[in-house]
């Protein structure tokens, strides 16, 4: 749907998804089995996110488009 959406829109819209790994908040408390599959070995924080979102709403990362960016600190599949 991004790339659709991304082909769609150009030029003049850029569009990107961002795919959040584990969050460190409530609904995630005690999954320290989680954190076994997780490269960094901490969940993300609504920062992590958050600094992803702020760089593509900046006029910098004006050629990409059509992109999924995960932040998940490298989520490893078990």
């Amino acid at each position: 749907m991004t790339r659709s959406l991304a082909k769609e829109l150009a030029p003049s819209i850029a569009v990107n998804a961002i795919c959040p790994g584990t969050i460190n908040s409530a609904l995630a408390a005690g999954t320290d089995e989680a954190l076994k599959g997780i490269c960094l070995g901490r969940l993300g924080t609504p920062e992590d996110i958050g600094q992803v979102v702020a760089f593509l709403a900046t006029v910098e990362p004006n050629f990409i488009t059509g992109q999924t960016i995960s932040v998940d600190g490298f989520q490893r599949s078990t």
